[in-house]
């Protein structure tokens, strides 16, 4: 008797299927936190999360654009989305500067606040100008959320 072995489409194929049954499980998950318990959460102090770094002869502590993404998924059952809202080089300013839209879904409803970032398109930061002013605008829209407060209160 001869045992056969799945081909690799088939193996795709299951794969798929399983990532769509997860995809369309969190779907339809409902929110289980209002708008004020996810704040509460956020305004908490992360100081694990923070990084350092000297900028004019001081030294500033900020939550890194990947970390507030953990915070973000942590608190609020990731149930939270963002979008570009514009981008592009300002005439005024000439600066990359883009807008972003944070979107978290509450049990008592959709929640948006949007962040501006900016960055000298010339920049020898590390990174790239649009990613540094994305970071920054993300950040920037959470912390509307509460997302750091504490920080800027010291």
């Amino acid at each position: 008797m001869k045992h056969s072995r799945p081909n690799n489409v088939e193996a795709l194929r299951r794969l798929f299927n399983n990532f769509q049954l997860e995809e369309e499980t969190m779907l339809e998950r409902k929110p289980t936190k209002t708008i004020a318990q996810i704040q509460a959460d956020l305004a908490k102090p992360y100081p694990s999360r923070e990084k350092s770094k000297r900028m004019g002869g001081n030294t500033i502590n900020f939550i890194p654009w990947y970390e507030c993404v953990s915070i973000a998924n942590a608190v609020t059952d990731g149930q939270w989305e963002y979008r570009i809202v514009k981008s592009g080089h300002s005439e005024v300013s000439k600066k990359f500067e883009m807008v972003v839209e944070v979107t978290i879904h509450a049990s008592d409803g959709s929640f948006s606040r949007q962040g501006t970032g900016s960055e000298d398109s010339s920049t020898d930061n590390y990174g790239d100008y649009q990613s540094i002013a994305e970071s920054m605008a993300l950040r920037r829209a959470f912390t509307k959320f509460q997302l750091g407060v504490y920080m800027y209160r010291k």
